[in-house]
């Protein structure tokens, strides 16, 4: 609120180079424009500063959102521990998201059945930017525990084209 032309506007993050505006325009008071180079941008949530040529200014804090244009999974699908005994304990299967975004993780046997899956909306554990972490008990969809030997996990999202495929990786259970 406030805003006066030759305001300057920047996105902050910690532990990140600030961004800094540029084509900043005010249109009142109470509105700014502007242009913001994001290429390298970390992705998550940046404070928004603006600064009248006074020097005050105004913090709105995590009122950016940095998305990545593609969505993707960063760095390998992994799950631990792995082999793992479901009678002793759940495996953890960690991913890291690019962008928030609906996620389905199917688990098949080595015959292409699918035994197990989750569903994670979109913003929720599972589905959101960043690390994620879905455990899973070795209980398959029909309440039993799974067999001794190797599945497939595939963590998949689902748009326009169809299911995509984000990432595979092997799961082993050994009793």
């Amino acid at each position: 609120m406030n805003f006066m032309t030759g305001a300057a506007v920047k996105l902050v993050r910690s532990g990140q180079p600030d961004i800094r505006a540029t084509n900043v325009v005010v249109k009142s008071a109470r509105m700014v424009t502007c242009t913001l180079d994001l290429t390298g941008a970390a992705v998550g949530l940046w404070s928004v500063i603006v600064t009248n040529p006074g020097g005050e200014s105004a913090t709105l804090p995590n009122a950016f959102k940095v998305e990545s244009p593609t969505l993707e999974i960063i760095g390998p699908v992994q799950n631990f521990p792995n082999p793992f005994d479901p009678a002793k304990g759940p495996t953890i299967i960690k991913y890291t998201l690019s962008r928030d975004v609906a996620v389905t993780v199917y688990v098949y046997n080595i015959k292409a059945e699918r035994v197990w899956e989750y569903n994670a909306p979109a913003g929720s554990p599972g589905g959101r930017v960043g690390g994620n972490e879905v455990p899973w008990d070795g209980i398959t969809a029909f309440k039993a525990y799974a067999a001794s030997g190797v599945y497939i996990l595939h963590v998949t999202t689902r748009d326009k084209g169809g299911t995509q495929i984000l990432a595979k990786t092997k799961i082993a259970i050994i009793k």
